[in-house]
């Protein structure tokens, strides 16, 4: 699987490296240039203003293309022409699908760090390091520790970005039972799976977990403590979606492939 991810990571670098670089690189521009003041001089100001839209629409488009590529990539891979030739390799089915998901998981990652990190730049590259030292020691005091929020923030992003994917990769595999209109046919499954899933949690799940909810106490926890907990109850519950939505898939990928 490793070495599919690495392929596979290969391939995607080359869109995804000169992406990054740019919106880094105009979140940096756009340091100096937001400062800047040329209320007699029009033609600074609308590059000013022009390299500012840029940096919003390279945000954007990383954001798309992130997305459009995770699905392009899996359909023309496992789906298309190509598939008869991912299916040749000996690896097992478990494998081909993993090593798309996690790699899609960190095209993800990669591209909200990317989006993070040049809104840093953009924001804060001047804040008085003092002054954001003490800041942060008021909130710990306040909050107490939340290295443990912060860790399971992240466990909690990291589940739920493979869930949708997974998500994703059902509704394409429905979609190619069809034997027309395969695109509608997966987007017309993405709808449907998704408001099984809201219907199942506000007419079963919803009131369960609001029952359970008002019939424990925390009379210890604080609220990071009650913050942590909630976030476990969401991880769990992305587990067991992508364990619902995967195990289907794999059924349809090894018993039902249909390429076109």
């Amino acid at each position: 699987m490793g070495r599919l991810m690495k392929y596979d990571l290969r391939a995607a670098m080359r869109l995804f490296v000169p992406l990054w670089l740019g919106t880094l690189a105009l979140g940096l521009i756009n340091r100096f240039t937001v400062h800047l003041e040329f209320s007699d001089d029009h033609i600074l100001n609308f590059f000013t203003g022009m390299a500012m839209v840029l940096y919003i629409l390279a945000v954007l488009s990383i954001l798309v293309v992130t997305l459009i590529y995770i699905i392009q990539r899996f359909y023309q891979s496992m789906l298309k022409d190509e598939g008869y030739l991912t299916f040749t390799l000996p690896v097992g089915i478990d494998s081909l699908l993993w090593s798309k998901a996690l790699t899609a998981l960190i095209l993800v990652a990669g591209s909200a760090i990317v989006c993070f990190v040049s809104l840093l730049i953009l924001l804060v590259w001047n804040v008085n390091a003092e002054e954001f030292a003490r800041f942060f020691r008021e909130v710990r005091q306040y909050l107490g520790d939340f290295s443990l929020t912060a860790m399971t923030f992240c466990i909690l992003t990291a589940a739920s970005t493979v869930c949708n994917v997974i998500l994703i990769y059902l509704s394409m595999a429905l979609g190619q039972l069809a034997q027309k209109h395969r695109l509608a046919a997966s987007v017309g499954a993405f709808v449907l799976i998704n408001m099984a899933t809201s219907t199942l949690y506000s007419l079963v799940l919803g009131p369960v977990v609001m029952r359970l909810t008002e019939s424990m106490e925390f009379p210890n926890l604080n609220p990071v403590a009650i913050v942590n907990l909630a976030f476990g109850v969401l991880i769990l519950n992305c587990l067991i979606l992508t364990a619902v939505y995967y195990f289907p898939t794999r059924y349809i990928f090894k018993r039902k492939l249909n390429l076109e």
